[in-house]
């Protein structure tokens, strides 16, 4: 049982993909011989994807596995203090404009770098509407809720709830045909349940709104992992690819409720949120995302 979430710790702009695609360094079929003739080395059919361009294999896992960490962890604590001590109470609008820097982001790399190159293959018309558009919906409304329980929930309840996302996500996945239970299987979801529930109950600022919230967003980022095990299982995409392809459909549906949900309110309290702490927020979840892909791409996972 293992379920990543596309969107990480800090739930706002990163993607999970779990282990949607793996380099594979010697075709099926080919033999040993072709690799010692110095012929180039095919992939496998059904293993197409690549992890990432060459020059970031070369960069050390004890590199970015702490920054990635360090990124994270700091992407939670920078959103809790922009919506608390900052004082500035708008989780749709700053997912909004996550989503805005992703697209503009992601679309700069695709035409300077080779991250997303896989993003040049076009879908099909139909995987992106029966796909890509109910997804990035799930998405853009688990990335709302949660950001909308840091504001009322502390970080270290939030990330307690949301620790019942694989066990949530196995059950899904067992309703739908994509898992057994067995057993072992069992017990552990029950002691990581009751670990979580444990957990949120013992804390002493408790919020219903904000469990709410948190809950409602751990539901829509479970049946969005179960959408992208069923509706996507052949479509390999690292997470920068993924986030191209999901960032206008969040930014769209955002776009839509943020009138009715936060109103003209946000850019009347940006002066006092200062555009410099804005532009540093949106950097720097991007570069979460960025180093997200450069992760996968240095461990080979």
């Amino acid at each position: 049982m293992k379920a990543i979430s596309e969107e990480s710790d800090h739930d706002l702009a990163v993607v999970d993909v779990g282990r949607e695609g793996r380099l594979d360094t010697i075709g099926r079929g080919q033999s040993y011989a072709d690799e010692e003739k110095g012929l180039p080395m095919r992939l496998g059919r059904d293993e197409s994807f690549q992890a990432s361009p060459q020059n970031t294999r070369g960069i050390s896992p004890y590199i970015t596995v702490p920054l990635w960490i360090s990124l994270s962890g700091g992407m939670i604590i920078f959103n809790k203090w922009i919506f608390t001590t900052k004082g500035f109470p708008f989780p749709a609008f700053l997912t909004a404009y996550h989503m805005l820097v992703a697209i503009i982001g992601t679309n700069v790399l695709r035409y300077t770098t080779t991250l997303l190159d896989e993003a040049e293959k076009p879908l099909p018309r139909k995987t992106r509407i029966n796909a890509i558009v109910p997804i990035g919906l799930l998405y853009a409304l688990s990335l709302v809720l949660s950001n909308a329980a840091y504001v009322h929930l502390s970080v270290s309840l939030v990330q307690m709830i949301k620790a019942s996302i694989p066990v949530l996500v196995h059950l899904l996945s067992c309703m739908t045909g994509l898992a057994r239970m067995d057993a072992l299987t069992a017990f552990i979801l029950v002691a990581v349940g009751t670990g979580c529930i444990v957990a949120t109950t013992g804390q002493i600022r408790y919020n219903m709104f904000g469990v709410a919230c948190q809950s409602a967003a751990v539901v829509a980022e479970a049946c969005r992992l179960v959408l992208i095990q069923t509706l996507l299982r052949d479509v390999k995409m690292n997470p920068l690819v993924s986030l191209y392809r999901y960032a206008p459909v969040c930014l769209a549906s955002i776009a839509c409720v943020l009138p009715f949900l936060e109103g003209l309110r946000p850019f009347y309290a940006l002066p006092s949120l200062g555009w410099h702490v804005l532009l540093a927020n949106g950097f720097m979840a991007f570069g979460l995302n960025v180093a997200s892909v450069v992760l996968i791409s240095s461990s080979g996972t």
